[in-house]
């Protein structure tokens, strides 16, 4: 940090007088700047994802595009065995809804297979897959992946797995978790092939279904098909085929079109409305969750989502609530709406066509903050869910690895909006550089 002298007595009144008239134009327009120390810490790479009639998706990063299929790992269903080999209930196990098994390939490439259990892995102990009634198989370290908590299978193995999961056999994979010693024995489900086959069709051939809904970018944006209509309220089987747990409001089920700065491995979000009509609440469950009040609120999303990328290595684990951002709702012009960074006020940006002075960048308000901000407190705010671990014990972590508004807004382009020249800034240049040149006369 470079540090400046501080100035003479006799240069000081000038100086001052000089950033009087400057003073008002600055405080207007000058955005808080934020280190790349503060951002970029658990920032993912830029992503954006395009959901598919069919349940697929495309997801675009500056590397190029591949296709999506996932389909939900039912945790509940799964068998929890204790160290000494005793049964253990659902209740009593703290896992993620978001533990999928993910099929994503680019176009006139093999599928590779992402599992993400969601727990972590206990080093030196095996990693079992049994298919049908074959003898269970090691799986080997190598597939592990520095997240701890998903493997990755690619090649002749990828190969095997799809297949087997194409004819309807029963896969299970058997694992120990490194923080409770508990043997985990989960039924693996099958992602839709023929969707992911589509996908690929069209992305080859560069057809409009497989066109990006929005570039590739760190900020985080949802984009959702949802209303308060009474045919679209969730059912008890629409919550459980999620995961999504019980809350005292009214759910909606809503329709991901798109989203940006993080990986959804569903197309499905569950909406609550206050009486006006605004979102209240959102879910991603195990992904995104956001409270809002008047259209603003925050949004915790998932560390594990938002480096969630097929095709690179997964090397971050995590709960949610460790990602907090400031987010609001816009309704669209088609109806439906976007979940995203809150954007400057409209009669600000209308300045952008006023004569003045070019290439002063204006905050929107609400988005930066400096790095000792804390997050504001308020609705929406809700209990943190676990995503990386099934011991209970990430919960400290979280909190203490809590980021503020800045770490996401830190990147945020903002537009320059030239401001109309100020009476004001000139009469207080030119007194500055009148009194300037009393002072060099009588010195």
């Amino acid at each position: 940090m470079r540090v400046f002298p501080f100035p003479s007595s006799r240069s000081a009144g000038a100086i001052t007088l000089v950033l009087a008239g400057l003073c008002p134009t600055i405080l207007a327009a000058a955005p808080v700047r934020i280190g790349p120390e503060d951002g970029a810490r658990f920032r993912g790479i830029p992503v954006s994802q395009s959901f598919r009639p069919d349940g697929s998706s495309v997801l675009r990063t500056a590397d190029g595009a591949v296709c999506l299929v996932s389909a939900r790992i039912d945790i509940a269903q799964s068998r929890y065995l204790s160290p000494e080999g005793q049964a253990v209930a659902f209740s009593d196990v703290l896992r993620s809804p978001a533990s999928t098994v993910q099929m994503a390939a680019a176009a006139g490439q093999a599928p590779e297979i992402r599992i993400q259990l969601k727990y972590a892995l206990a080093p030196g102990q095996p990693v079992q897959l049994q298919i049908g009634d074959a003898a269970p198989i090691d799986l080997p370290d190598y597939l592990r992946e520095a997240s701890g908590d998903s493997l990755r299978l690619t090649g002749a193995l990828a190969a095997t797995v799809a297949s087997s999961l194409a004819s309807g056999e029963t896969l299970h994979l058997t694992a120990i978790s490194r923080d409770t010693g508990r043997q985990v024995t989960d039924r693996l489900p099958a992602p839709d092939q023929t969707a992911l086959a589509g996908c690929l069709a069209d992305l080859a051939s560069d057809s409009p279904d497989a066109a990006p809904a929005e570039a590739p970018t760190h900020l985080h944006q949802v984009i959702v098909d949802a209303a308060p209509d009474p045919e679209r309220i969730a059912t008890p089987g629409d919550m459980r085929a999620c995961g999504m747990p019980e809350v005292p409001e009214t759910l909606y089920l809503g329709r991901i079109r798109s989203v940006t700065g993080f990986v959804s491995h569903t197309d499905r979000m569950f909406v609550a409305f206050d009486a006006a009509g605004t979102v209240s609440h959102a879910w991603i469950p195990g992904i995104f969750e956001t409270g809002l009040k008047n259209g603003q609120g925050r949004a915790r999303i998932s560390r594990a989502a938002d480096g969630n990328i097929p095709g690179t290595p997964h090397e971050v684990s995590g709960c949610i609530g460790m990602r907090s951002v400031e987010i609001c709702s816009h309704p669209l012009d088609d109806g439906s709406l976007r979940l995203g960074p809150c954007l400057p006020d409209p009669e600000l940006l209308a300045l952008s066509e006023a004569p003045g002075i070019p290439g002063l960048p204006v905050t929107p308000p609400g988005t930066l903050r400096t790095s000792s901000s804390t997050p504001p407190s308020g609705p929406g705010i809700l209990p943190l869910t676990p995503g990386g671990s099934d011991s209970g014990d990430s919960t400290p972590e979280a909190q203490r690895l809590r980021l503020t508004t800045s770490e996401t807004y830190a990147a945020v382009p903002i537009a320059p909006v030239p401001l109309p020249a100020s009476g004001l800034l000139l009469a207080g240049t030119l007194a500055g550089l009148a009194w300037m040149r009393r002072r060099r006369r009588t010195a």
